[in-house]
């Protein structure tokens, strides 16, 4: 019997994350950041992002952060990061590269741009293309850089997982 597009679509998504897991199983990094083709200039640009990670939790939370293995990963959605701490995946997000996002002020204009929700805090946000920046910063926005966004994330999982980073 033939598969139905969903059915389809449910095999590919399984295919990649079996394809994530072997790549994950090869390796004996404690943790490690998987980052899809369009995030890899984020990290190119941004080699401080974990060292400043590193920095804000062993100030906040006199934890030491181990080392992490940043890796490409053609397995995955090219706007997703994977985060996996042993073998386990922890946290798995999909930014823009080519966007900010927005949070919203109180009273918010309305702003078209691709709605979803902030990784780190799970609050309504939009995002919208660079070159828009001053538009929203009028309508009362306040823009956020995605690697912000990115170092934002982590830094909050790392912490709410420090009992497995020890």
């Amino acid at each position: 019997m033939a598969l139905s597009g969903l059915e389809r679509y449910e095999e590919a998504l399984k295919s990649k994350e079996q394809a994530m897991k072997q790549e994950i199983a090869k390796l004996n990094d404690r943790i490690i950041l998987l980052v899809g083709q369009d995030l890899i200039p984020i990290f190119d640009s941004d080699q401080g992002c974990i060292k400043q990670i590193r920095e804000q939790i062993l100030e906040e939370q006199g934890v030491e952060l181990p080392s992490v293995r940043i890796m490409d990963s053609q397995s995955q959605d090219s706007k997703e990061y994977v985060l996996f701490i042993g073998k386990e995946k922890i946290l798995q997000r999909k930014v823009y590269s080519d966007y900010v996002v927005l949070k919203a002020p109180k009273n918010p204009l309305k702003i078209d741009g691709i709605e979803s929700v902030e990784p780190a805090y799970d609050i309504p946000v939009i995002w919208i293309a660079k070159e828009r920046i001053g538009e929203a910063k009028e309508a009362g926005y306040k823009p956020i850089h995605v690697s912000d966004v990115i170092i934002e994330n982590l830094r909050k999982t790392f912490e709410l997982n420090q009992q497995w980073l020890s």
